[in-house]
């Protein structure tokens, strides 16, 4: 298959086609996705990204990191951040 026949998986979705997605390819939806759910959380609660890193035992560049979906948390991230943002209000 030369580049001109080549199609993206979104396209190839919307014509109907079957597509098998790599497990990267899904990992990094989820890791978008996670890192919109704590963005859209954080501004909820009015933190900055440097609140509530201190909050969760976090660095800026972490929070910043899992924001973007550049990287996943560890499982003990994960759980810092999670009792970050299940509070229903900043102190």
């Amino acid at each position: 298959m030369n580049h001109s026949q080549w199609k993206t998986t979104r396209t190839r979705k919307l014509l109907g086609e079957m597509v098998e997605e790599s497990a990267a390819y899904l990992q990094a939806g989820y890791a978008f996705a996670l890192g919109q759910a704590v963005y859209d959380r954080r501004m909820e609660l009015g933190l900055s990204q440097a609140e509530m890193a201190q909050r969760a035992g976090m660095t800026q560049s972490q929070i910043s990191a899992i924001e973007s979906g550049d990287a996943g948390p560890t499982l003990l991230g994960s759980e810092q951040c999670g009792a970050v943002l299940l509070r229903c209000c900043a102190p």
